[in-house]
Parts: C-alpha cells; sequence; structure tokens
C-alpha cells in the first residue's frame, strides 16, 4: 500500500481487495473492509474461484480513501482445476495381494478431498476405493491394497469431490492378476 501522508496505514485500517480477470479492464470484488494485520503489510487468504484467465491482477484499495490503491504489477495465471492420474497410466500387472501406489498430478492445493475409484471393466463402472484430503498442493499418492477379482481391464479415475467434473482416468487398461 502507498504511504498515507508521513504514515503508512495502520492496522486500524481496512482495505477493498478486488480482482480482475482482464488485465485490468474491469473488477469484480473479492473482499471488503479487510483489516490490516500490520502497520505496514497485510495479508488475505483468497479462495480462488475462477474462472481461468491468463490476464489476472489484484487490487488493493484504502477504504477512507479510494485514491489511495496499488495493483499487481504483472498479469497472472488463474488456471482451471485439474486432476490427471500418473499412475497406473500404462499396460503394467498389480499382483493381487500387493501394495502399489495410486499417483496423480493436481492444482487443487493442499486439504481437498480426492475420490479414487477401480474399474475391472474397462471404465464401464467404477467401486469407491477410499476418499482422502491432498496433503501436497501439486500432487497426490495413495497405497492401495490389490484385491481380486483378476481382471485385464483395470482403470483408476481420481475426481475432485468439491466438483466431481475434474477428474481423470488412466490412460490404458492395466492388468491384476
Amino acid at each position: 500500500m502507498e504511504q498515507r501522508g508521513a504514515e503508512y496505514l495502520g492496522t486500524q485500517e481496512t482495505v477493498n481487495i478486488d480482482e480482475s480477470l482482464d488485465g485490468g479492464t474491469t473488477w469484480t470484488s473479492i473482499a471488503t473492509n479487510v483489516p490490516h494485520t500490520a502497520d505496514t503489510t497485510g495479508s488475505y487468504n483468497w479462495v480462488v474461484t475462477g474462472p481461468a484467465s491468463t490476464t489476472a491482477r489484484i487490487r488493493v484499495t484504502w477504504t477512507a480513501n479510494s485514491a489511495v490503491t496499488d495493483l499487481s504489477n504483472q498479469n497472472f495465471t488463474v488456471a482451471a482445476p485439474f486432476v490427471r492420474v500418473t499412475s497406473p497410466n500404462t499396460n503394467v500387472i498389480r499382483t493381487i495381494g500387493s501394495t502399489y501406489n495410486i499417483s496423480f498430478s493436481h492444482n487443487l492445493g493442499t486439504g481437498q478431498a480426492v475420490l479414487i475409484e477401480l474399474s475391472r471393466d474397462g471404465g464401464v463402472t467404477y467401486a469407491p476405493l477410499t476418499t482422502f484430503a491432498t496433503t501436497s498442493a501439486t500432487s497426490g499418492s495413495w497405497s492401495w491394497l490389490v484385491t481380486g477379482p483378476a481382471t485385464t481391464q483395470g482403470r483408476v479415475r481420481v475426481t475432485w469431490t468439491k466438483d466431481p467434473a475434474v477428474t481423470d482416468i488412466s490412460n490404458v487398461n492395466f492388468r491384476i492378476q
């Protein structure tokens, strides 16, 4: 934030935070009357909702005087959420009674619930294996104890429980024996 006279905005002051998805042409409010957390700095935990954009910007404005404002220096990207199965993702053999990792990449952040499901018929039907919270902002892995029956048409599906449209299926069938 900019200085107010010879002083910075203090902890008793509030700001409004806005988002632009078009490089600063139009703005949408993210939060209003956000208190400063220190005399010279502040922060706000923003849950990004989208839509996707490669020209996003943030603007912070002093509530008491809208002439005191600042914009992010550059455009940034708001990416659409995704999950991608990374293993098993080839025609491999998974042995009944053994443990293997089901792995995936994502951009959901930490603490997001994902559902992992198994198909034994090439993706026609799925049965849930587990639901768990991501512990990494970019990848996930779950230790799977392989059970029968055997199949040559195994597939794994990973789905974000918050938005079931954010899902991915292993690219090819794998074998369970």
